[in-house]
C-alpha cells in the first residue's frame, strides 16, 4: 500500500482504511457473481476516483481541499437488468469512520451530504439515476453511533432537503463478518417527528 501511493510514511491507520474499503467492495463484487437470476452491473468510484472527476469539472474558485471532506469513501451503482426496459436502479453513498474519528468530525462528514444534496452537486458523481444515493455509514461500534446519532437527526431535520435523504448504519464488525449485501445489518436513521 505504501509503495502504491508512493508513500512511505502511510499511516496504518490509512492502510487499514484503504483495505477495508477494498474489503467492502469485493463484498459487492461477490455479490454480484452469486446473484446471477438477475443481470447486475456495477459503478464504483472510490473518494480519490469522485476527486479526478471533480478536478476535471471544476471551476476555477473550488478549493480542492474542501471537496475532499465532501464526497465519500465509496459510491456505488447498481443496476439491475441493464439490458431491458425495466431497468432499476440504485445508488449508494459509503462512508467508513476510524476509530479514531471524533463527534465533531462525523457531524461535519453528515453536514457536507447535505449540502452536496441541497445544492445538487451530488448529480456530477450520479450516473442513471436522479435519486439522491442512500448513505451508509460505517461505525467503530455502537458506542459512537449512540454518540452522534441524535444530532444526525437535529440535522436532517433542519433541512429543506431531508425527505429525500437516507441515512442507514452499522459497525465494522458487522460489515466485515456479515457483509454490507446483507441488509439485516443496517438500521435506518428515523427522523424525529416535529409539531
Amino acid at each position: 500500500m505504501k509503495k502504491f501511493y508512493e508513500d512511505k510514511h502511510a499511516s496504518q491507520t490509512f492502510i487499514n482504511h484503504c483495505v477495508a474499503i477494498s474489503e467492502f467492495y469485493t463484498q459487492f463484487k461477490e455479490f454480484e457473481r452469486a446473484s446471477k437470476q438477475d443481470t447486475l452491473e456495477y459503478d464504483v468510484e472510490t473518494k480519490t476516483e469522485m476527486w479526478i472527476t471533480k478536478q476535471l469539472h471544476h471551476y476555477p474558485d473550488e478549493d480542492f481541499q474542501e471537496i475532499k471532506t465532501s464526497i465519500p469513501d465509496l459510491y456505488i451503482e447498481k443496476v439491475k437488468n441493464p439490458y431491458n426496459k425495466t431497468l432499476q436502479i440504485e445508488t449508494f453513498f459509503l462512508e467508513l469512520f476510524d476509530p479514531h474519528v471524533p463527534r465533531y468530525g462525523i457531524l461535519y462528514k453528515i453536514k457536507e451530504f447535505i449540502k452536496l444534496k441541497e445544492e445538487g452537486s451530488w448529480k456530477q458523481y450520479a450516473g442513471l439515476d436522479d435519486k439522491f444515493p442512500t448513505i451508509f455509514l460505517i461505525f467503530p461500534h455502537y458506542r459512537k453511533i449512540n454518540m452522534v446519532i441524535d444530532k444526525i437527526r437535529e440535522q436532517l431535520n433542519g433541512s429543506y432537503e431531508s425527505d429525500d435523504i437516507t441515512i442507514q448504519t452499522t459497525t465494522y464488525q458487522k460489515a466485515i463478518t456479515e457483509k454490507i449485501t446483507n441488509n439485516s445489518i443496517w438500521t435506518k436513521i428515523i427522523l424525529s417527528s416535529t409539531s
